[in-house]
């Protein structure tokens, strides 16, 4: 007949409750309900789950099969094999979810991963955060990536997407992308923030896709395969728009561009305003190079788009 047996090899006030092939080595008021499971020492640590263990610490409690926490205080582990490697009331409750230390980092979804930080939280399978402050993957986002900052966020139903760094970043679309920087906000998808503040890639629809800004304050896209690179408050509303820098430029037509300058707007199909200030063109397949306070007012040759 099968041999059910466990081990008391030390320390004071340690229980093993009805489980076969499991013992616990040191410590204080540490309790084994689990099959084939292992407590190492520390105090009130509770091993539930079968062929668990807990190393040390504090307070830690396994309740799901297969999993380990290494150490800390008041950790969790809910899963099937899960692990938590350190830190304070870090808890996994999916499984194949791990966390590594931190302070109150939580994975709920399944094959998540938190390396450190405090208050960051994983809602779906697959996500990871590295390290940081109160970074979200929220529900409905899977496959989604933060690798540090604070307060940054892949919001729901944004899966496929990417977060770096930062502060307060925001990701709100599919298959999108920040890079760092701050209060930068991606709602369209296929588009990128590389970096800076206060960008924003607008969603107008389904025509709102594969946008870009590199850097800068307050530049903006609105329609599709348009490109902000950098400046300040430049907005760029068409399609296949480019504004390069400068300040307070605008592209408003089908693959019109600005390159530099300040308050130049390029407002009708295939327009174009290399620099200066204040130009203003109009015109389809019409240019202003540079200077300022030029204008070209609305030609015959406009699309009628």
């Amino acid at each position: 007949s099968d041999v059910c047996s466990s081990d008391l090899v030390g320390g004071h006030e340690n229980t093993v409750v009805l489980s076969c092939d499991s013992g616990i080595v040191s410590g204080h008021a540490n309790y084994v309900y689990g099959d084939c499971s292992i407590i190492g020492g520390g105090e009130s640590n509770v091993s539930c789950g079968k062929y668990s263990f807990i190393g040390s610490g504090f307070s830690n409690q396994t309740d799901g099969c297969n999993s380990a926490i290494a150490g800390g205080a008041n950790n969790y582990t809910k899963g099937e094999c899960t692990f938590v490697g350190g830190g304070l009331c870090n808890a996994t409750t999916s499984d194949f979810s791990t966390i590594i230390g931190g302070c109150s980092n939580n994975s709920i979804g399944n094959y998540s991963f938190i390396g450190n930080g405090c208050l960051n939280q994983t809602c779906e399978p697959y996500n990871t955060i590295v390290n940081g402050l109160t970074n979200c993957i929220c529900c409905g986002s899977p496959h989604s990536f933060i690798g540090s900052g604070i307060g940054n966020k892949v919001n729901c139903n944004s899966c496929h997407s990417s977060v770096v760094s930062g502060c307060l970043n925001n990701n709100c679309c599919t298959f999108s992308f920040i890079g760092g920087g701050t209060t930068n906000v991606n709602k369209a998808p296929y588009s990128s923030i590389v970096g800076g503040s206060g960008n924003l890639i607008k969603n107008a629809g389904s025509l709102s896709c594969f946008n870009f800004v590199g850097g800068g304050c307050g530049n903006s896209t609105t329609l599709c395969f348009s490109s902000v690179v950098g400046g300040g408050d430049n907005s760029a509303s068409g399609c296949h728009n480019f504004i390069g820098g400068g300040c307070l430029n605008g592209t408003n037509g089908y693959a019109s561009g600005t390159v530099s300058g300040y308050y130049n707007q390029a407002g009708n199909d295939f327009a174009f305003v290399g620099s200066g200030s204040c130009n203003y063109v109009n015109g389809c397949f019409s240019s202003v190079t540079n200077g300022c306070k030029n204008f070209i007012s609305q030609n015959n040759y406009c699309l009628d788009r």
